[in-house]
């Protein structure tokens, strides 16, 4: 990808070029995946809309009272007023239009620049789709979240190659918009955390995309946290208190022993991971992209990713409980849909990100079909 070079003096956000759009057949094609998803998840087989609608009709619930996603307890209340005691159906449908604007959006390159060419549209559009495949149909408050880090990512991404005073405006708005993100869900405050610590990494020039010698600090930072991690979900500590509460409703998979077709699995995913940071590798060090958004980039799919997933992989091999461990799995795959469609937005288009793609939306399919065995007694995956 081309170094963005910098614009002559801008007075506000109006005077900068506006980004490449790509063509109307990537946003036809996340139009009509997401029109026909949020269509069906309007329905009381959705495994979570029971649980929208008590925290619709009952203020907030359980995370009204434990005093968590303050932000979207806001949104609630306000959509609450406008439609009424009895509009929990219009609430889901203004929600899924949101949504739909948004994809649409995000397809026509108005929120992270997109470069596209050729089959680096199918990579894209499997990449879209994964990001609000369970999000915006069924985990609506992590949808809110996600669609708030990505303008706040776009944000970033614009501030690159800017002058400083158009570099500091939009940094700021979108530090702004990522703190808002954080009080609407909490897997957020992870990605607000790996942003500070890309900032720490990050030069004020414009020359590497990060301090060598801090991002190995990073590294060997995240594998302590890893074991320390380990340690409390195997010994007990606050970690585990802290797991063990904000599991809530978020039972996706049978509790089960650890056989040789997990470990394949999640072997699978290793290796998701380790192609997902050799093509960041390649896009904040040989195409010479800098700045906070590629360090983000950078320390999101290495230190994050590597550790999280680790730290599954090692609960799994301890047995931890899954409940427990179905937390990090959540957290590893917004982690994850981050990192795709960043990379996908740079215009890779090997065929492994296709690959990679498929495999991921699978997986969510999966865990939807498990979620509804669970919670209605459909039995939708083979014995």
């Amino acid at each position: 990808m081309p170094r963005i070079r910098a614009q002559p003096h801008l007075k506000s956000f109006q005077d900068l070029p506006r980004l490449p759009r790509p063509s109307w057949s990537l946003a036809l094609v996340v139009l009509i995946a997401y029109g026909s998803l949020l269509l069906v998840s309007l329905s009381e087989l959705n495994p979570d809309w029971l649980a929208y609608r008590l925290f619709y009709e009952d203020g907030g619930a359980w995370l009204s009272e434990q005093g968590r996603d303050p932000a979207f307890l806001a949104l609630n209340a306000l959509l609450g007023s406008l439609f009424g005691p009895g509009g929990y159906d219009a609430y889901r449908s203004f929600l899924a239009c949101y949504f739909l604007a948004f994809t649409i959006a995000l397809a026509r390159g108005r929120v992270l620049r997109l470069q596209l060419r050729g089959s680096g549209h199918v990579v894209a559009a499997l990449a879209m789709i994964y990001v609000g495949f369970a999000r915006f149909t069924i985990q609506i408050r992590e949808g809110v979240a996600i669609t708030l880090l990505l303008l706040a990512l776009g944000l970033f991404e614009r501030a690159e190659g800017q002058p400083t005073p158009a570099s500091r405006k939009f940094q700021a708005l979108g530090w702004v918009v990522i703190v808002l993100a954080a009080l609407t869900h909490a897997a957020a405050i992870f990605v607000v955390v790996v942003l500070v610590v890309a900032r720490m990494a990050t030069p004020q020039s414009a020359e590497p995309t990060l301090l060598a010698g801090r991002y190995r600090a990073i590294c060997w930072a995240s594998a302590l946290v890893t074991l320390v991690g380990l340690a409390q979900l195997n010994f007990g500590g606050a970690l585990e208190s802290l797991a063990a509460d904000t599991v809530g409703d978020r039972l996706f998979f049978e509790s089960t022993e650890l056989n040789p077709a997990q470990l394949a699995f999640w072997a699978i995913y290793g290796v998701v991971c380790l192609v997902l940071l050799r093509e960041v590798k390649a896009i904040t060090t040989t195409e010479g992209r800098h700045g906070l958004y590629s360090s983000f980039l950078r320390v999101l799919a290495g230190p994050a990713v590597i550790s999280t997933y680790a730290t599954i992989v090692g609960a799994l091999l301890l047995s931890v409980s899954p409940l427990l461990v179905a937390n990090y799995t959540r957290l590893l795959h917004l982690f994850l849909a981050l990192v795709l469609l960043m990379v996908a937005a740079s215009g890779h288009r090997r065929w492994p990100l296709f690959a990679i793609g498929l495999f991921l939306i699978a997986d969510q399919l999966r865990i939807i079909a498990a979620a509804i065995s669970i919670y209605f007694g459909v039995d939708l995956l083979p014995t």
